[in-house]
Order: C-alpha cells, then sequence, then structure tokens
C-alpha cells in the first residue's frame, strides 16, 4: 500500500507483516478516544494473580505457544514475588523453533469498560532483564500493541520496574469500552529482528488502569530496534519520483537522545526529486500500512529531539506533517543544529482545530528547494504527543493526609479489635494503591496486611483485624503510598493498643473444625487446600475427604451442626460415584486418583493412583459406618466402598514389606514406586490384611512387619528410640498420628503409643537443641512451606526455615497432656494465629522461626486434621476412646478363592483399557441372586448400549463392550458412564472412547 502520491518501499517489512497476520488470525483488537482529564483518581485492578487462574475481573487466564512456541505460566509467591509479599505471575517462553513461532499470556475479560480510564501498568522484572515482550488490548474487532520498551528505558531489566502505557498509545483501539483480552507476547521475528533473546522469563504482578491522564503519548523512541513505531504501524520511505533508495532510514545503535537507539535519516534531493523523506504510519491497522485517524484534542504539541550528524551534512531545516482527515497539515522547522535539541511544536502552529484534530500520519519532509545541503544526515528520537503542561513523566512523591483510626487521628490510648476501620485521606489524581504494614511491639520486622487502590473517594481503607495479637500490647501501623508513576512515599508510624480477650481450649477446637466447613463444596466434596485470601482453586482431595468425613463425627458428637448424618452420607455418595455429575477417576483395582476435578471427579492435576489417599478416604468413611452405625445409608455406601477395592493389589513384597504407592491405570502397581515400613501406609496394609480372607501376601506382610511394633526399622535420636521407614533417617510425626487416629491396630498396641511418646520427645528435644525456639514452639509435620514448591513434610534435620506445626503438637496429645497449655499459649501470644477465610475464626498453623515476616497463604485439610482429631481426643471433650470404637475396621471380608463361595460384594471394577479402541472389558461381581442391568449412558444420562438386563445370581461377570449402541452405529470418541444397578444398589464408572 502506498501513502497519497508518495512512493514507498515494503520490503523491510514483508516478513513483520506475515507475522501480524497470523497472530491477527488469533486475535482481535482495540482503542478508544480521550476522556476527560481526570481529577480524582480511580484504579481498576486488572490482576495481581491472588485468585489465579481467574483475574480480578472474574475471567479466564493462561499461557500458550503458536507455531512451535512455548509459553508456560506459573504463581510463586513471598520473596520471589513484588514486593515480597502475595503473588506473582511467571511467563516463560521460547519462541525458538521457527520465525513465526510466538508465545503469549492471555487475561480474558468480558467486555470489560476501560474507557473511562487514560493508562493501563503493572510491575514487571526479566530473568536475564534483555526480555523483548509486547502488551496488545484486544476487542471484538481490533487489536492494539505495543512493546513495554517503548515506556520503559532499556526493558524489564532483573529487578522490578513498573511501566505506565497511556491507553491512547494502543492506538488502533477506535474504542475500548469492550476489552475482550489483555495479551503479554513474545515473537520469533521481533525478537530475532532487535537482538533479544528468543527465550526467557519474566515476572508479572500489579495490573491496573487508572483514570490519571500520563499527558503524553509516544510515537516512536526506536528502542526496539523495529520498524515499526510505538503505534503499532510502520516506518518507511517516501520520494516524488518513487525511487525511495533517494531516502534511507535505519536504526542508529550508537547516537541517541535519552533512550538507547535514535532513527538516521539520510537523504539525496538531487536533480530528480523535488522531496521525500520517511514516513509513521499511525497505528497502521491490521497490516500496519493503513492509518488508523486518532482525536488529538487533549494534546497541544508534538516534541521531538533532533541533531544533524555534521555540518557538512546538516539540513538546516525540515518539514514536518500530519496527516488528518481532512488532509496535510505542516509545519518546518529550522535551525537545526549538530548537538541534541528538543522541539516542542504546537499542534496549533500545524492548523489543528477541532474539525481535523485526528491524525492517522507523521511524516518527515526534505525539500529541495528549502534544505541548506541537498544530501546530509539526520538523527530523530524521542518523538510525542503532549499536552499542554508535560514535560516528563511524574516521579514527584504522592501527597495524602495522616492514618486515621475509627474515622478519629489515633493516640498510643486507643485500641484496635477485629474490626478496627483504619483510612488514609489521599485526596491526589495521582496516587494509585497504599500497602498498610504492621508489627507487634516486640518484632523489628513489618508485615503486610494489605494493599489497597484509590477509588476515587478521596481515602483508602482497610478493616484491620487485631486479635491475631497478643493482647494488651502495642502495635505499629504505617501506609506506604504508591503515585501512578510507582514512586512511594510512606506515612508516620501509629501506635495502638491490643484490646484484651481470653481464649481457651474449647474455642479453638470448635474454630479448627470450621477449616473442614470452609473446604466443603456444596457438592459434598471437600477441595484439598484453603486459601487463607478466601480465593480458593485447588482441586477435590481424596484423603481431605476421609478427613472431613471423621470431623463430621466430631461435629455431631460435640453437637455443632444438627445435619452432621447428612452431610456424610452426601459425601458418601458423591464420592463413590453414586450422583450422576460426579464420577471420580479410579483404576481397575479401585483405588482413586490423588486429586479429583470438585464438579465432576475427573482426576486433576494428572495426579497418581495413589494407595495411601485412597486408604485415608476408606478410613474415613469406616469411622463414619461405625459412628453412623443405625444410618443403613451410610453403612451400605461404606460397605460397598469397602468392597470396590482390591486392597491385595497393594502388596508389592510381603518379605520385605514393601507396598504400592501408586497404581496404572490397569490396577496393577507402578514399578518403582514402592514405600517399606515404617510409616502411615500401616493404614493400607491394616486395610489389606483385614481382606485377605485367604491369608495370603497380605497377611505374611502384616505378620512379619506391623504385627509387632517392635519388629519394624528403627531410627535413634539422642538414645531415643524412633520408628522409621530407613535406619538412620527421621520421618515428618504425621505418619505416627494419622495410623493413632485412623487405625485401631495402632492405638489399641502400647507397643505404637511407646514409639509415638517417643517421636514426641525427640521432636521437642530437636527444637530445644537445633534452633532457638521457645519450648511452646515445636511440632515437625507437613504442610506449608517457604521452599519453591510450597510444601514440605518437615523432620529432623530437614525442615527449612525451622517452621514449627501446631497440628502436630495436637496430635501428640494423647501421649502429651502439657501440650494442651503449649497450644494455648501460642494462640494467646498471637505468633502462630490465622484467620480463616470470609470468618471471625481463628485457627492455629505454621510459623517459620527463620522468616517470621513469612504466613502461610494456606492451609492443606489432610495435614490440619491432627490439630482437630487431637483437641477432641481431650478428655475434657471425646476422649481417645471415641477414636477407638470409631476406627475399627467393620466391613465383610470378600472370598474369591474357594468356588464353592460367593463374591460378597457388589462392584463394579474399572473397565480395561481405559480410554480404549474398539473394545473394552468391563467386570462387575454380585454377592446375591437379582435383577441386574449395565448399561452405557452419556454424560446426559441418555442411555447408548444396555448391555445386562437379566436376573443374574452372585457370581463375578466380564462383558465386551464394543463401543456401538442399541442400534448398532459406532459411537463418536468421548466420555461415557457405564451403570450397574441391583437389588436396590447402583454404581458408575467412567469410560473414555477414543479413537
Amino acid at each position: 500500500m502506498c501513502y497519497n502520491s508518495y512512493q514507498c518501499k515494503s520490503s523491510a517489512v514483508l516478513n513483520r507483516t506475515i507475522v501480524i497476520l497470523i497472530w491477527a488470525f488469533w486475535l482481535a483488537a482495540s482503542f478508544s478516544a480521550h476522556p476527560l482529564k481526570a481529577q480524582s483518581q480511580q484504579v481498576l485492578l486488572i490482576d495481581n494473580f491472588s485468585q489465579f487462574p481467574i483475574n480480578a475481573r472474574g475471567g479466564e487466564v493462561g499461557a500458550y505457544g503458536v507455531n512451535g512456541g512455548i509459553g508456560l505460566s506459573e504463581i510463586i509467591t513471598q520473596e520471589a514475588a513484588f514486593d515480597g509479599t502475595g503473588k506473582t505471575l511467571s511467563f516463560e517462553y521460547d519462541v525458538s523453533q521457527t520465525d513465526s513461532s510466538f508465545a503469549f499470556f492471555v487475561s480474558k475479560f468480558d467486555n470489560l469498560d476501560l474507557s473511562h480510564y487514560h493508562y493501563l501498568s503493572f510491575w514487571i522484572r526479566g530473568q536475564a532483564g534483555a526480555e523483548f515482550l509486547q502488551v496488545q488490548l484486544k476487542n471484538a474487532t481490533e487489536v492494539a500493541k505495543v512493546p513495554v520498551c517503548s515506556y520503559l528505558r532499556g526493558g524489564p531489566g532483573t529487578e522490578w520496574r513498573k511501566v505506565v502505557l497511556p491507553l491512547d498509545t494502543f492506538w488502533n483501539l477506535t474504542s475500548r469500552n469492550a476489552i475482550e483480552e489483555l495479551v503479554f507476547v513474545a515473537e520469533n521475528y521481533q525478537s530475532s529482528e532487535n537482538g533479544s533473546a528468543l527465550k526467557g522469563k519474566v515476572f508479572i504482578d500489579d495490573i491496573v488502569c487508572g483514570n490519571y491522564f500520563p499527558g503524553y503519548v509516544k510515537i516512536d523512541h526506536f528502542g526496539d530496534k523495529l520498524r515499526s513505531n510505538d503505534t503499532g504501524g510502520n516506518i518507511g520511505e517516501f520520494s516524488q519520483t518513487g525511487d525511495a533508495s533517494l531516502y534511507t532510514s535505519e536504526i542508529d545503535t550508537v547516537i541517541h537522545h535519552l533512550e538507547p537507539y535514535a532513527l538516521r535519516v539520510d537523504y539525496n534531493n538531487g536533480s530528480s526529486s523535488e522531496y521525500g523523506g520517511v514516513f509513521f504510519m499511525l497505528g497502521g491497522d491490521k497490516d500496519g500500512w493503513s492509518p488508523v485517524f486518532k482525536d488529538l484534542s487533549q494534546y497541544t504539541k508534538l516534541h521531538l529531539a533532533l541533531l544533524a550528524l555534521s555540518a557538512t551534512t546538516n539540513p538546516g531545516n525540515i518539514k514536518l506533517e500530519l496527516k488528518s482527515t481532512t488532509g496535510i497539515l505542516d509545519q518546518r522547522i529550522s535551525g537545526i543544529s549538530t548537538q541534541w535539541t528538543e522541539r516542542d511544536i504546537p499542534l496549533q502552529d500545524f492548523g489543528i482545530t477541532s474539525s481535523n484534530n485526528k491524525i492517522g500520519q507523521f511524516n518527515l519532509v526534505f525539500e529541495r528547494s528549502k534544505q541548506e545541503k541537498l544530501s546530509g544526515s539526520l538523527i530523530i528520537d524521542e518523538i510525542e504527543f503532549r499536552a499542554q503542561d508535560f514535560t516528563g513523566p511524574d516521579t514527584a512523591a504522592p501527597q495524602f493526609g495522616a492514618l486515621r483510626v475509627n474515622d478519629v487521628v489515633p493516640d498510643q490510648s486507643m485500641y484496635v479489635s477485629s474490626s478496627t476501620k483504619i483510612e488514609l485521606p489521599v485526596g491526589n489524581q495521582k496516587l494509585e494503591s497504599a500497602r498498610l504494614f504492621y508489627r507487634g511491639d516486640t518484632e523489628t520486622n513489618w508485615r503486610l496486611w494489605d494493599r489497597n487502590y484509590a477509588q476515587g473517594t478521596g481515602a483508602i481503607s482497610w478493616t484491620f483485624d487485631a486479635s491475631q495479637l497478643p493482647a494488651n500490647s502495642f502495635v505499629a501501623l504505617k501506609a506506604v503510598v504508591q503515585n501512578y508513576s510507582g514512586t512511594e512515599s510512606s506515612s508516620e508510624i501509629i501506635y495502638l493498643k491490643t484490646a484484651p480477650f481470653e481464649y481457651d481450649i474449647k474455642a479453638l477446637f470448635r474454630d479448627s473444625f470450621e477449616l473442614f466447613q470452609i473446604l466443603r463444596t456444596n457438592n459434598g466434596i471437600y477441595r484439598d487446600t484453603a486459601s487463607l485470601d478466601g480465593n480458593h482453586y485447588h482441586p477435590a482431595s481424596v484423603a481431605t475427604n476421609g478427613m472431613g468425613l471423621v470431623a463430621l463425627c466430631i461435629a455431631d458428637a460435640m453437637g455443632w451442626i444438627p445435619d452432621a448424618a447428612q452431610q456424610a452420607e452426601t459425601t458418601l455418595r458423591t464420592i463413590t460415584g453414586q450422583e450422576n455429575f460426579f464420577t471420580p477417576a479410579r483404576n481397575a483395582s479401585g483405588f482413586y486418583a490423588h486429586f479429583l476435578e470438585l464438579t465432576n471427579g475427573d482426576r486433576a492435576w494428572q495426579s497418581e493412583y495413589s494407595s495411601i489417599d485412597t486408604g485415608i478416604l476408606m478410613a474415613g468413611a469406616m469411622f463414619c459406618k461405625n459412628y453412623f452405625q443405625s444410618n443403613k445409608a451410610i453403612c451400605t455406601l461404606v460397605d460397598d466402598l469397602w468392597n470396590s477395592i482390591d486392597w491385595d493389589a497393594a502388596i508389592a513384597n510381603a518379605k520385605t514389606g514393601e507396598i504400592y504407592r501408586v497404581f496404572n491405570e490397569d490396577g496393577s502397581g507402578k514399578a518403582g514406586s514402592t514405600t517399606k515400613p515404617f510409616n502411615e501406609y500401616m493404614i493400607v496394609a491394616s486395610f489389606a490384611m483385614q481382606a485377605d480372607s485367604n491369608k495370603t501376601a497380605a497377611s505374611e506382610l502384616w505378620d512379619l512387619y506391623y504385627a509387632e511394633a517392635d519388629s519394624l526399622p528403627q531410627s535413634h535420636y539422642e538414645d531415643i528410640d524412633l520408628l522409621t521407614d530407613a535406619p538412620g533417617a527421621y520421618l515428618s510425626h504425621f505418619t505416627l498420628q494419622f495410623p493413632l487416629y485412623l487405625s485401631n491396630y495402632f492405638i489399641t498396641n502400647e507397643n505404637y503409643l511407646y514409639f509415638l511418646a517417643n517421636a514426641r520427645k525427640a521432636d521437642s528435644l530437636w527444637w530445644q537443641k537445633s534452633t532457638s525456639a521457645q519450648v511452646i514452639e515445636w511440632g515437625l509435620g507437613a504442610g506449608s512451606s517457604i521452599n519453591a514448591s510450597r510444601y514440605h513434610a518437615d523432620a529432623i534435620n530437614d525442615n527449612l526455615g525451622n517452621i514449627f506445626s501446631p497440628h502436630i503438637i495436637a496430635g501428640f496429645l494423647p501421649v502429651f497432656p502439657p501440650g494442651r497449655e503449649h497450644l494455648l499459649d501460642l494462640f494467646n501470644n498471637g505468633k502462630a494465629v490465622y484467620g480463616l477465610p470470609n470468618s471471625t475464626k481463628k485457627v492455629l498453623w505454621r510459623i517459620s522461626l527463620d522468616r517470621p515476616d513469612w504466613r502461610s497463604p494456606e492451609i492443606q485439610g489432610v495435614d490440619f486434621a491432627t490439630m482437630l482429631f487431637g483437641l477432641a481426643a481431650l478428655p475434657e471433650h471425646l476422649g481417645l476412646n471415641f477414636f477407638i470404637k470409631a476406627n475399627v475396621i467393620t466391613c465383610s471380608i470378600t472370598d474369591t478363592d474357594s468356588d464353592d463361595l460367593f463374591p460378597s460384594r457388589f462392584a463394579l471394577f474399572q473397565n480395561y483399557p481405559n480410554p480404549f479402541n474398539p473394545e473394552t472389558k468391563i467386570r462387575y461381581s454380585l454377592p446375591s441372586s437379582a435383577h441386574t442391568t449395565l448399561e452405557v449412558v452419556d454424560v446426559l444420562g441418555r442411555r447408548i448400549a444396555l448391555l445386562v438386563d437379566e436376573r443374574q445370581q452372585p457370581g463375578e461377570y466380564l462383558v465386551a463392550w464394543d463401543g456401538t449402541n442399541n442400534a448398532g452405529l459406532e459411537m463418536a470418541s468421548g466420555v461415557y458412564l457405564l451403570k450397574l444397578k441391583s437389588n436396590d444398589r447402583a454404581v458408575v464408572r467412567k469410560l473414555v472412547l477414543a479413537k
């Protein structure tokens, strides 16, 4: 495409245009005209990644790669995160495969209205510091983009820096009242063109939009070294004769003004050309060559910096042209020097009025009749449109008033409680956000309470909960305030007194149960982890469902909830697949996947089929059956669950005591995934032994190892005998506490209780000898950690950050009653107290001695269970006998070895293979004679194929399905459900046809 009568050359941008067209196939574009200048700052949070994989506006986010590109995203926390707190996005890309490869991180919106905002900003840093990244905004029909380095000199760098992008710089957007996507893009072509790495990683946080008017928009600063300008349009040469070789332009990497690079233009007006020069297509539309006309009524001047390369090549003057919707507007500047000079040319000097203020192109024109030298060189940089008073990005410190507490200026006699209002008057259009920090009177490090954003109300406010701090002590508060450009300043420190309060062990016990109610979802399934900010995102954990069932028994016994049995039945029905909407992922031996999707039971996070997670679920279900023994529905559901699992499949080697931790889809144990005694897998061993009526491998393993604790491997710490799975190594102490509460063989055996008491002694002693812990600070358990994976099972000599676990203290209460006072002291000194999300309840959880500023972002339900169980075992609550009575294995035993005995279980085993094509085998067993149906239905419950419909005798059956419906037609690939019904019982399995 050519501009007017000017002839342009396009070869320099051919490859780039191809990439643009490919990208346009995937994404569209957006932008709008200038709103009025902001008078009171209002900030819209786009994402701070606290709700990942959902942004702050409720849309999905994720990283992708195209044409061989690879894009990966993850969320990091704490020390690697922005400001050392909260959560931060890590976006890793690899676009090295082909010249059309690109990767992107996209954040989706439902027609987000940005028409009242003037800038988009975020914090960014690079792993290497020279990463090249573009930012794109998209509406339904348009896409606009700008390189990060256009507004952040030199690019991201390796330290956190804030980039502020005027929304007007997204030139192609003719409307920004319905934004659909924000995208961060890395492209092979652009990275190759400007010499940046094709593989990289950037960290991004705190993406916001604000209505403060930045006052400028760049045409080009040339720092990206690309042949496209900062508005997204192309740069090219033109001449009156069509011979564009008389005018050339290139990025000069040696001479520049403020940025690393500038544009060098070489001209030759000779006898054959009256005029020529360089054009800048603004916006460029979809192909880079079409001008997009923007309203410049909020801007008053054109700014640029320029110099002549030498006196002998100095053109002396140059004509600047702006193309409007009504034609070409021009203005000549003269007095060009061989030194850098900055020029501000009023737009009114171009003849811009209210009727012709929409501009779509900028030209530098050399005219033969006007130049002092007919050929020469000119260096140009920093081309911008600016508002009247703009002289550069505002870095002045933000202004604000004094902190107020409950609407008054506080003094040290003022109390703070669990719902204290803290307010900071801001009345400043440039101020963007404030972070509230606090610390107790014995602490040296500040802790972040929360970050809030300006809302145009003249104040930023927080609700501060002082109940996490010690009673009758002083707390210091301060606010750190930030303006739109990232400049910060701090308020004065105020000191308040925490109100006195009392807290007893019963309150801690009751509040600890609340954690499981938070984990529980509407369908009765328990998620794995509670996020303490309330933004829960974890899938279901099979083991946590087992712990949740025990928690319901405790709540019923304490009279805390009226419908515990109904809740337990709902959980059991859902987790066993009795509800059509939920088919849990299980293998052919009946073992569950570790993590399940909350809504449908699919395997989540590619988790393994796990023996211990299935064992803990079974233990919780058995506990429920024994406690609610008069509830027929619960008893039947638990019996069916028991009979649907082939416990013998967990035995890997009876003579060595090895148990499979992980299974294959076909029900077999996974090679290399065994564990040896002693650890929490005692629970699995006990179930396998109990189910082994024929006294084979499972019974042999039990007799050799678990029948007597003295026969198990041991380690020693300071002459204390400890159970272990590897002599010389030490266990995390949940490995003993889980069997204590879930296995009758452990809790009733004096030798096991002896080793439990020894573990407690070693735990306390290690903390006293190896750390600076107070006597009440101990507990080697599992849960959230400061390590990279955010989870760790702590043990003697293996505890990163010296994190102590109050839930382990509680788990030891049956053998260490003084732990009760330790828990109360921990609560009343406030150090390990956490407030539950969206609740006034408080619990004790993990704290690091080495990192007192670290606070766990989440609580894992399966690990926290020993807090609830230990408190329940106290004599003044339910006592240890509560567990002794309820953790007995009471289900019937399956006989399968003798021909004259019928199977005692009603079970539908997982089909194999699964996924399958063209045929799969389906095995099921019936304990009694009854009319039986086996059918295949789709996910909506519509029958596909009826495989069995007859009265059948007790026994085991094998049926095949070839993937056809009742009419003999082949079914399409997809997910289907198997439903077995007999004698008022039903069970469902999921199968996948994959062609």
